[in-house]
């Protein structure tokens, strides 16, 4: 596992796979209405979640974390 620092001092953690291509772009700590942090960047002028760009979702599709620690990516 590898760390990536997020803004407002959050961390989100990944798989060291994902590492190289994750660590390329700038992350931010994004608070949810609901209270969780996630983490966002802007990639291709279009902001993805972590998250999303990890799993290679299509627009619109729904990922989860198994675990339910939002930062866990």
């Amino acid at each position: 596992m590898k760390e990536i620092q997020l803004t407002q001092g959050k961390v989100t953690i990944i798989d060291d796979e994902d590492y190289e291509s994750v660590s390329q772009y700038k992350w931010n700590a994004q608070k949810s209405r609901h209270g969780y942090y996630y983490a966002y960047g802007k990639i291709k002028n279009k902001v993805i979640p972590l998250h999303s760009f990890i799993m290679k979702t299509e627009q619109n599709e729904m990922v989860d974390h198994k675990n339910h620690d939002t930062l866990d990516n």
